[in-house]
């Protein structure tokens, strides 16, 4: 009996299996994109440049005294030397590849492969298979939870893979049209599907041209900031957050954003547990009473005026939630000074926010929100690899600091300056607090003349990869939401400066009684007339190295026989 190749519905005995092709599929691009950067000219000239310099030192050119395999020594120079930088092209690229399969494998549609795609008729997950070998697979995902307007008139191949054997008999054809038909079949609201192409998965772009896809548009950034995906309701990836105050600026307004975010978010909805120790719950949450916001007023638990233990009973309440409950939690702490105030040591307070992100990280969808404010003892505590591996610390400062550091030191925000020349000069001078604060409330201050307006510094170090550096951002908050630094309102000067129309004055060289520049007949005439000098070809006279010099003494010399002036001796 011939062997035959089927299209099935995916099975959870199939979840480990599909990890591990999706996972595969993504490393599939590193490989390309290594085999691009192996043959780019810049890498040839340099694996040549090297392997001549391998040669020269070895002394292993090409001899003809050995006989003809003289000639082959330079061969094992040219290996070796190609094996570094391989190795090292390999090195730069592996993480960006690694934190990208890690991300996909992180999705919400593979947490419960399942569930997610059957919310929608035109949803579904299929496995390719001839025989007992598995061949391929597609998702396509229809579910209008993909939070945007045009999500219900949408599909989207999430994951598409064939494995390589099976690809020069195009059967990734005959997966992609299946998939595609069996969405507009069983969805009367499916208008469209779109896909993403890659040049680095060039074996899919024929596929998708055959089955009637056209390019639709090039990736492009469509107004969206680094800080708008870190406070997004879905953030799995920063676990962990601090987010900064001080005097003279005031991050409530981002904590806010940050509540109402997961609390009215309907299509991924989020629990969360406020507690207030140090703001009112008015100041940090205005809107209507929700289920999905479990608040905790402790603004009254005054050490010596209060019997119970606050943070005993903030421990039970996290234990009690994540013992009943996995659902995504976000966890939000106002704040941690107020807590070390009233436990008098900081080592304490540490050791109690240890315990309590431990509870915290017994669910991997919860993430633990901390509002401090600047100068914090217990920052630099928090800060460390030791509490968490993910840290993403926003620092809130004020417009008015930027825009002293483009007046008063020349020193714009970046891409105006460079990175490194703004981050030499700004990190000193914000962390000069008094000196802030001098900027917004002193005599020659510019004051809070726009007090919803947020210079954030962003420092993020991801726990995902191999790399664990530490990267630095600038970016600006207002009323609208997440924009790019220079966007900002208090900050629109330095982009668009106006410009002094200077004033034409009288031409001085307009009423001269001579001419400054000569007509053409005057220039025509100075070429006509002779050099004062000796034109090529002609030689110069020879001086008469023969003459002599003759001196006639005065009345003044001395004559004398006996001493005569040796100076005259010539």
């Amino acid at each position: 009996m011939a062997t035959s190749a089927r299209i099935r519905r995916f099975q959870p005995s199939d979840e480990k299996l599909v990890l591990f092709a999706i996972a595969k599929a993504n490393m599939e691009a590193l490989a390309v994109a290594n085999r691009k950067a192996y043959f780019h000219p810049l890498v040839l000239s340099l694996w040549v440049a090297l392997s001549c310099v391998f040669v020269e030192f070895m002394q292993w050119w090409p001899s003809h005294l050995p006989g003809w395999l003289g000639y082959l020594r330079p061969i094992p120079a040219f290996a070796s030397m190609a094996v570094p930088i391989m190795f090292l092209i390999d090195w730069i690229n592996r993480p960006y590849f690694e934190k990208i399969t890690q991300n996909v494998i992180r999705n919400s549609d593979l947490r419960n492969i399942t569930n997610h795609y059957s919310k929608s008729p035109g949803s579904g997950f299929w496995m390719l298979e001839y025989g007992d070998k598995f061949v391929g697979l597609i998702a396509l995902d229809a579910s209008p939870s993909n939070s945007s307007e045009k999500s219900t008139k949408t599909g989207f191949i999430r994951h598409f893979y064939v494995d390589e054997p099976y690809r020069p008999a195009d059967i990734q054809n005959d997966l992609l049209r299946h998939a595609v038909n069996y969405a507009f079949k069983t969805s009367s609201t499916l208008e469209r599907v779109e896909a993403p192409d890659s040049p680095l998965i060039p074996y899919l772009r024929p596929c998708f041209r055959n089955a009637g896809f056209a390019l639709d548009h090039h990736t492009e950034v469509y107004n969206m900031t680094l800080l708008n995906t870190i406070l997004a309701n879905d953030s799995y990836k920063y676990p962990f957050l601090i987010i900064q105050s001080s005097l003279a600026q005031s991050a409530l307004p981002i904590l806010n954003y940050v509540i109402s975010q997961d609390v009215s978010n309907k299509t991924k909805p989020r629990k969360v547990i406020l507690f207030c120790l140090l703001y009112s719950p008015s100041t940090l949450w205005n809107g209507p009473q929700n289920s999905g916001l479990q608040l905790y007023n402790w603004t009254d638990r005054v050490p010596g005026f209060y019997q119970g233990d606050l943070h005993e009973d903030m421990l039970e309440i996290i234990a009690k939630h994540f013992e009943n409950s996995d659902e995504p939690t976000t966890v939000i702490l106002d704040s941690v000074d107020t807590l070390l105030h009233d436990i008098g040591a900081t080592h304490s307070t540490y050791k109690f926010l240890t315990k309590l992100n431990n509870l915290i990280k017994t669910n991997t969808k919860s993430r633990f929100i901390i509002h401090t404010q600047s100068p914090s003892p217990l920052v630099p505590l928090l800060t460390q690899t030791n509490f968490s591996a993910s840290l993403v610390h926003l620092i809130a400062h004020p417009p008015s600091l930027i825009s002293h550091m483009a007046r008063d030191l020349f020193v714009p925000p970046p891409p105006l300056s460079p990175e490194v020349k703004f981050w030499n000069v700004f990190i000193p001078m914000s962390e000069r607090v008094h000196d802030t604060e001098h900027l917004v409330f002193g005599s020659s201050g510019e004051g809070c003349g726009h007090p919803n307006e947020i210079a954030a510094e962003v420092i993020i170090r991801d726990a995902f990869g191999r790399k664990r550096g530490v990267e630095r951002i600038l970016e600006g908050w207002s009323p609208q939401g997440t924009v790019e630094i220079l966007q900002l309102e208090s900050l629109s000067h330095i982009v668009h400066k106006e410009k002094e129309a200077v004033s034409a004055g009288p031409d001085p060289t307009k009423d001269l009684p001579f001419n400054l520049n000569l007509t053409t007949s005057q220039q025509e005439s100075r070429a006509q007339v002779p050099l004062p000098y000796v034109h090529e070809g002609q030689s110069l006279p020879q001086p008469d190295i023969s003459g002599a010099i003759f001196y006639d003494p005065d009345s003044a010399d001395d004559i004398d026989d006996d001493d005569p002036d040796e100076d005259l001796d010539i």
